[in-house]
């Protein structure tokens, strides 16, 4: 088969590809399960990438020509001058929620994202994508004593999360440095339903109330790296990144009505039935630093540090009851042998990180945070730079004290990266 044919079929596989999980995306909810995710915008989405989880979401610091690193958009300057990028991933997720004698347990899977990027001239690298940017899903439910006879219960659910379709920009202007910046447009719905039903009256109630808030705004993102040379090719890559306080254009509906039920008969009465003026919710300003060591195709070693300034943020214009919070994680890649010729173990990729994350969340004077570690592999098909990446993450987060919720989850993650080489005329039609 010609040369120019392969190529062709690729390029038409990931137009495909792209079309496809594009509509999936769009069309299709978040199904995360926490309980903590009942928080602000939900659960923040740490990585970006299948190699940031199994690295520890380790990336800000980390320069590598065959990654789309959109953790810090400095990074795509990496990218060769006559190569482009495709990467896509789905991830399944099972989750064990306890709380005091209580336990549940929670799975899902969904398409995680996929980005592409290639070179616009030597010294200007692009790249767009979609990634998901945080996910709501819990079901919560308690109950009141209102008085000697009668009693509440009150259901909580949640379900919902934002997306982010990026074009991310990185500039070379002297040699080791570049800069970048991903322009992004956020979108999503975050739905909440509230079920308060009341027993020990005279005519059994039950109030509804579905709130959906609806988000679509622009964001920005801004990163640098720089190299510093070392012997035998080595090098260290220093990795800042910086992330305004932002508000983003939030529409919100509210829908109120009640059940009443007399003598077997069912009356509904619409309380509320109100979308209100246009609103606003702000996410934290976020500044990280990262470095890496870096043997060329054989090892890596990364740590970073990222700091979100969440304590003064805004939901909906009411003051939002997060704190400040903080990441740090570290994590290493090591190949045996990248280019053996006949033993594959020796030319993949063995990758292992570890995080501690403060959530910002605060529950009875006691700290939501968030730990854990992970495992991956980079298996490179043959004869090609194409690689498929696999990780599997451990996490833990909250606690059982103060009849707080313990959620431990494990997250298996699959991504394919394809390579391929533009702009190369081929020797033989």
């Amino acid at each position: 088969m010609k040369y120019s044919t392969i190529t062709s079929h690729i390029r038409k596989t990931v137009v495909l590809t792209i079309f496809l999980t594009f509509v999936t995306i769009v069309f299709s909810q978040n199904t995360n399960y926490s309980p903590y995710s009942r928080f602000g915008i939900g659960e923040f989405i740490l990585g970006k990438s299948v190699r940031d989880y199994s690295m520890g979401n380790v990336s800000l610091g980390t320069y590598n020509n065959l990654v789309i690193n959109a953790q810090n958009p400095a990074s795509y300057g990496a990218i060769d001058s006559l190569s482009f990028l495709f990467d896509i991933a789905v991830s399944s997720r099972i989750s064990s929620i306890k709380k005091s004698d209580q336990s549940a347990l929670y799975s899902n899977s969904n398409i995680q994202y996929f980005t592409i990027a290639f070179p616009i001239t030597r010294w200007y690298k692009a790249a767009l994508g979609l990634l998901p940017y945080s996910s709501v899903g819990y079901n919560l439910q308690s109950t009141q004593q209102i008085n000697d006879t009668i009693f509440a219960t009150h259901t909580y659910k949640g379900e919902g999360g934002l997306n982010q379709f990026f074009i991310g920009n990185a500039f070379k202007p002297f040699k080791n440095f570049s800069f970048g910046f991903n322009a992004s447009f956020l979108f999503g719905s975050l739905d909440r339903k509230t079920v308060s039903k009341f027993s020990g009256l005279e005519y059994a109630s039950e109030y509804r109330n579905t709130q959906r808030i609806i988000i679509q705004d622009v964001y920005f993102n801004f990163g640098m790296q720089y190299r510093y040379k070392l012997k035998n090719n080595d090098f260290i890559c220093t990795g800042l990144v910086f992330d305004n306080k932002t508000s983003l254009n939030a529409k919100v509906s509210n829908f109120t009505y009640k059940y009443l039920n007399i003598s077997g008969i069912l009356t509904l009465d619409t309380l509320v039935d109100e979308t209100a003026p246009e609103s606003t919710i702000e996410l934290p300003l976020h500044a990280g630093f990262g470095f890496s060591y870096n043997k060329p195709d054989k090892l890596t070693l990364a740590a970073d540090f990222r700091y979100f300034n969440r304590n003064n943020v805004t939901f909906l214009g009411v003051q939002d009851s997060l704190n400040n919070s903080f990441f740090a994680g570290i994590g290493a890649e090591y190949i045996p042998q990248y280019n053996s010729p006949n033993i594959y173990w020796k030319r993949i990729a063995y990758r292992a990180g570890l995080y501690y994350y403060t959530t910002g969340i605060e529950l009875n004077t006691n700290a939501v945070n968030q730990s854990g570690i992970s495992l991956g592999l980079g298996l490179p098909l043959r004869r090609t730079k194409t690689m498929i990446n696999l990780s599997l993450e451990l996490c833990s987060r909250g606690s059982l004290k103060n009849d707080l919720i313990r959620e431990q989850f494990v997250i298996i993650s699959a991504g394919l990266l394809l390579y391929d080489k533009w702009f190369v005329k081929p020797k033989y039609e």
